[in-house]
């Protein structure tokens, strides 16, 4: 029964995801040079973009699919594979590996028992190591989501954590 009724809310939250695709894809059709756009509202919304959320555009918008899938792999914003709710970032740039990043990745990984560019079981948290980020004045440097933390050590990650829980 327990079953039955979990997958009954599978089926309607799919359903509704697709009601949502169509409407996003709706506003957007008809407008010469959307489609980077509405690939970047789809991640927005969705926080990936499936092959059947790229077939649907292709068809609705008249579009080759091989030109959609082109565009959406060339930009590191989109992702075409399931991504958690927080992004995080591990900057591994020079003046951070010199300020002890590594440990800093390593901790993550290890609290998250996830890899890097792995996704935690619960879609929480997305975790992925980049050259650089910009900040070397304040590496080690880690980024969730949008907000910066400078001067991180192995023993500040659970406390980043955290505050995203």
């Amino acid at each position: 029964m327990k079953d039955m009724q979990n997958m009954q809310n599978m089926q309607n939250m799919q359903d509704m995801e697709h009601k949502r695709l169509v409407e996003m894809i709706e506003q957007h059709e008809g407008r010469e040079g959307s489609l980077i756009q509405l690939l970047l509202d789809l991640q927005s919304e969705f926080n990936w973009i499936s092959k059947d959320a790229l077939r649907e555009i292709s068809e609705r918008m008249r579009i080759p699919s091989s030109r959609i899938y082109r565009i959406a792999s060339f930009y590191e914003a989109i992702s075409l594979k399931p991504v958690g709710k927080h992004k995080i970032s591990v900057c591994m740039g020079t003046a951070c590996q010199v300020r002890g990043s590594q440990k800093i990745l390593d901790r993550t990984e290890f609290k998250l028992k996830v890899g890097q560019g792995g996704t935690t079981r619960d879609m929480k948290f997305t975790l992925k190591r980049v050259n650089c980020l910009g900040c070397c004045a304040i590496g080690p440097v880690m980024v969730v989501d949008e907000d910066y933390h400078g001067r991180v050590t192995s023993n500040n990650v659970e406390g980043i954590l955290s505050k995203y829980d």
